[in-house]
């Protein structure tokens, strides 16, 4: 298939020829972007013409002749952005340059298969630079940059990275996460989802040093992101690193050092609160005066006694184990180069705390780029980096037994963390658990070990060679190599064990997972200036990817002592492990067509094969092999241009452009084509049990894509225009098909279903100056509608911790799916006449919670369930703004979003009242009395009408607005003996946040897939950080 390609290529642009023109005469003044004035000694050339370059007058003006009026100008002088200027049939031309670290949306841009400047991107595109080195991660340098990505945090945890959406819900069980491509090399399967530590999620993406990052370019629209086929349907991040300089060798040295304070507390109860409510919960259960005496002996407690020490406490446990953290990061960066060949070199350190005690972060990152030129019509050139992570982690989110920021929210405050000597006196021991059968917070933080290792290795080597001026190839190899380490104990001092059984104490697990991906890349690229009207670029090419994936688990329980730790230190109670490998390969190609610098033709194509798909999937079959077939095309029309846009002088750019193709989601499990079995004992007798059951037509996922842009700068860029209107249908999604039980499985992979994603994005920006003072305002808002077409049985249910949601046809894809909430029973009469019963049998009574009876059968039970709330959000973007005044400048970012719904589960928890844990202050506002009219229902010891079951009420608006960060720079621009520039800078990150949630923060992300969007199960939050830095340039 390659070779027809190759021949095709040949065919058609080999054989194109310049068509003489008779030359014509330009006329122009080159001037200066901030003060208008005119440019000396400005170099003027055509591009893609031989004819002489001219430089400008004194006063700026310049006479060339070109081959055609339709013709590009390319200006440049030092100090400033290189500048193509398409003429549109213009003979007297006014052109503009800008000035280097002036950024006007016109600068190059490197993607993997070329360079091209922003303004020549025919597609929806977003790109940010990484001009000031500010942003702490990828997650902050993106987050409310980029109209239609969605940037939301895992947690505060440091190191754990961000979760990015683009453009919608596109699948239910495989990735709706963007491609992230790093330096060329598609980064594959950056999450490791299955951590030791329970809510902890690792993205490998945290370990790229955003240091490193010269830019970063969303690819939004098939026409961009189609090149990539299988693993476009969600878009794609193209990071480039910083290269090599001409000429001059340039060491940039960065320092930061700051603090992260302590996140807001939950309000919760002290002791004084704590008692009464406790009591009244004992007599509520039916204990006696006696028995509570007995069993609870700390209500009339005598300062003298042994208790006392023991309960007369008002202890604040999320004041114990909560830290403001410190934070430093030390970078330096080595550029260099000369006629031959261009160096980078990047090593950097950071060091940072978490907000909970003993949880803390540290990665060492270094990466080394080289290009050089070994012969005239050949180069070749690395990209190589190194990084190591260390985490001490701690079990947040849903799981409670060794959770320690849960247990200090409901671990009694007449606790205390240590046992005390006297009144106020610790001593070193920890306390044991009591009458709440709950572990000590302190001794999980301190005793709990949680260690995490990451190693990621990954290099790329190129050659580049050009058999003429339009013609090359272009051969790449890489290996993309991860490694992670899991170590975890948990003591038995001052913890409860596992499941409160004794024999589980002590556990240790040990867990190591790899993950590697040796690519191979032929490009053939043709490029070519047919004539001074029209121009012609191609690509076509294939890859070969082979990939492994593999696990080695170990898990056992009640070593000798907490001072035995290993794995091998208990009795084994499980040891497995996993090796999984699959390939991929493609065949693609691009072409590109141009005709006078203003309408502009592209189309390609790329056939994609993968072992994970079944023999039987469909598609292009070409022997035994599917290959799923995705084209696309593209149209882009630069109104500005045309002739008769000449005298609307005030547009500077105006350009139509239109997007419609095919690309596909491959990330299926890789084995879902296979029935596999493994061992297993029948009795005594060994044997095989099935663990999967194959299906040999399981598919990629289809989408089917339509954009349509409008891009516009008026009046020297005081404002310009992005509008996106997207249109995405996918197909074939995948889903679990249910089987009967008796086959051994409950369920295969199989392909069924449809999604449609509609929206649009805007975005609006503005730069100015006035005398010394120079602005910049960014502002991007999106919106998309999420709708299933159609799905297996109409819906699809799944949730994650007990929790549920759905997806089902006519509706948006993972909505809250609970019992719709009325409010509390004042009355026993109320209770009575409504006639609802629990799904136990249980009769509501007054201060029970009145559920909505859908069927009206007299029982809330799983047919009562309904759709309770949208995680989507109905609007979401951010805008960023900067003010400089001589070497001075302030810059901050917000980002927001509008109409989303958070399941605050937490909540749930701190207003249960079912054991005897402490609650939230708002549970003392809880119906308590006949006549009550209260919000809250009554406790009840073991909550027996379920009065906390997933429902409406815990849905919450998650709608928020958030300064994302403020900082106030002094930048030294002019060079001082050895030193080249400099700057100081004060950073504040998570200064402001306006929210009406009750929870810590509405921007929640707990897990991959789309059925657990918007649940809040008070993960650690995000909190202000105050940053100090230095960059020097030397």
């Amino acid at each position: 298939m390659l070779k027809y390609l190759y021949i095709l290529i040949s065919l058609v642009f080999v054989c194109g020829s310049s068509s003489a023109q008779s030359r014509q005469k330009i006329e122009g003044l080159v001037i200066d972007y901030l003060s208008s004035k005119p440019l000396k000694d400005a170099n003027v050339s055509i591009k893609g013409s031989v004819l002489k370059n001219v430089n400008t007058k004194a006063d700026g003006t310049f006479s060339i002749e070109v081959p055609s009026a339709y013709g590009t100008l390319i200006i440049s002088y030092p100090g400033y952005q290189l500048k193509e200027f398409p003429l549109g049939g213009q003979q007297k031309v006014a052109i503009t340059i800008v000035p280097e670290n002036v950024y006007i949306g016109e600068s190059t841009v490197n993607l993997p298969y070329g360079n091209v400047n922003e303004k020549d991107l025919h597609g929806a595109y977003g790109v940010v630079f990484n001009t000031n080195d500010r942003a702490r991660d990828l997650g902050e340098l993106l987050q409310g940059k980029v109209a239609g990505l969605e940037s939301n945090a895992y947690s505060g945890t440091p190191g754990e990275g961000v979760k990015y959406n683009l453009r919608g819900i596109r699948s239910l069980y495989t990735t709706n996460e963007p491609l992230i491509i790093l330096d060329g090399v598609p980064v594959y399967n950056p999450i490791f989802k299955a951590s030791v530590s329970s809510g902890n999620i690792y993205n490998s993406l945290s370990d790229v040093n955003v240091k490193d990052v010269e830019s970063v370019t969303i690819l939004k629209d098939v026409s961009a992101a189609g090149i990539y086929g299988s693993r476009a349907a969600n878009g794609a991040i193209v990071i480039t690193t910083k290269g090599g300089t001409n000429g001059k060798t340039f060491l940039d040295v960065s320092v930061q050092a700051g603090i992260t304070t302590r996140f807001n507390e939950l309000p919760m109860m002290s002791s004084s609160e704590y008692l009464p409510f406790l009591s009244g919960r004992l007599y509520a259960q039916g204990l006696t005066a006696q028995d509570i005496q007995a069993r609870f002996p700390f209500f009339n407690l005598n300062p003298t006694s042994s208790e006392y020490l023991k309960y007369g406490n008002n202890t604040n446990w999320q004041r114990e184990i909560t830290q403001n953290a410190l934070t430093n990061d030390f970078y330096i960066n080595l550029r260099g180069g000369d006629a031959t060949s261009k160096y980078s070199f990047q090593v950097g350190y950071n060091d940072a705390q978490g907000n909970i005690r003993e949880v803390s972060a540290n990665r060492f990152t270094s990466r080394f780029n080289l290009d050089f030129k070994i012969l005239k019509n050949f180069k070749a050139g690395t990209h190589i980096s190194f990084s190591r992570t260390e985490k001490n982690l701690m079990d947040q989110g849903f799981d409670e037994g060794v959770n320690p920021l849960y247990l200090s929210l409901v671990k009694p405050p007449i606790t205390s963390p240590y046992i005390q000597k006297s009144t106020g006196v610790n001593s070193e021991f920890f306390t044991e658990p009591t009458f709440d059968n709950l572990s000590n917070p302190m001794a999980v933080v301190k005793g709990v070990k949680n260690n995490q290792k990451n190693f990621w290795i990954m290099g790329s080597v190129y050659g580049d060679y050009s058999f003429n001026n339009s013609l090359s190839t272009k051969a790449v190899i890489s290996l993309d190599h991860r490694s992670l380490e899991e170590d975890r104990f948990t003591p038995a001092i001052g913890l409860v064990p596992l499941n409160s059984d004794p024999r589980f104490d002590r556990t240790s697990v040990q867990q190591i997972i790899g993950y590697q991906v040796l690519r191979f890349e032929h490009t053939l690229s043709y490029n070519k200036q047919l004539s001074a009207e029209h121009r012609v670029t191609a690509l076509a090419g294939y890859n070969a990817e082979l990939a492994s994936a593999s696990s080695i688990y170990g898990y056992s329980r009640h070593s000798t002592d907490d001072a035995f730790q290993s794995l091998g230190d208990g009795t084994r109670v499980l040891a497995n492990g996993s090796d999984d490998k699959y390939h991929n390969m493609a065949v693609f190609a691009n072409a590109e067509y141009g005709f006078r610098e203003k309408l502009f033709l592209k189309a390609g194509i790329r056939f994609d094969a993968s072992s994970k798909f079944g023999e039987n999937a469909g598609g292009l079959t070409i022997g035994s092999t599917p290959f799923a077939v995705l084209p696309y095309v593209n149209i882009s029309w630069k109104l500005k241009s045309e002739p008769w846009m000449n005298a609307y002088t005030f547009i500077d750019e105006l350009t139509l452009r239109s997007s419609a193709g095919k690309t596909a989601n491959q990330d299926i499990p890789v084995n879902a084509r296979y029935s596999l079995y493994n061992k297993a004992f029948y009795g005594a007798f060994p044997g095989l049990a099935p663990t999967s059951m194959g299906n040999s037509q399981v598919r990629w996922e289809t989408t089917n894509s339509y954009n349509g842009g409008l891009d516009i700068s008026l009046f020297k860029k005081a404002l310009t225009v992005n509008f996106d209107y997207f249109n995405t249908t996918t197909d074939n999604v995948l889903v679990r098909k249910l089987v009967d039980g008796a086959y051994g499985q409950g369920f295969y992979w199989g392909n069924e279903g449809s999604i449609n994603n509609r929206g649009f994005e805007l975005g609006l920006g503005t730069i100015g100056y006035f005398r010394k003072v120079r602005w910049t305002l960014g502002v991007n808002l999106a919106k998309y509608n999420n709708k299933v077409l159609s799905l297996p049985n109409g819906a699809v249910i799944d949730g994650v911790n007990g929790y549920q949601s759905i997806a089902k046809t006519g509706s948006a894809v993972g909505l809250f799916y609970g019992y719709k909430y009325l409010g509390v029973f004042s009355t026993s009469q109320q209770a009575a006449a409504s006639g609802l019963v629990s799904d136990m049998g249980t009769v509501a009574k007054a201060g029970d919670v009145e559920y909505e009876d859908i069927n009206h059968d007299g029982k809330i039970s799983n047919a009562d369930r309904q759709v309770i709330g949208n995680p989507n959000p109905k609007l979401f973007g951010g805008f960023n703004g900067s003010v400089s005044y001589k070497n001075f400048d302030l810059s901050t970012i917000f980002s927001f979003s509008y109409g989303n719904d958070v399941f605050n589960v937490l909540r749930s928890k701190l207003e249960n009242g079912a054991a005897y844990e402490n609650q939230s202050v708002t549970a003392l506002s809880r119906w308590s009395a006949e006549g009550d009219i209260a919000g809250i229902p009554a406790t009840a010891y073991g909550d027996p009408l379920n009065n906390r079951r997933a429902s409406s009420y815990f849905v919450e608006d998650g709608s928020y607005l958030k300064m994302r960060a403020l900082t106030l720079a002094y930048n030294i621009r002019q060079p001082y003996h050895f030193i080249r520039s400099a700057q100081l800078y004060l950073t504040g990150y998570n200064l402001l946040r306006w929210t009406n949630y009750s929870g810590w923060d509405p921007e929640v992300t707990v897990g991959q897939d789309v059925f657990s969007r918007g649940y809040d199960f008070g993960n650690v939050p995000q909190s202000k950080t105050f940053m100090l830095g230095i960059k020097l340039g030397l």
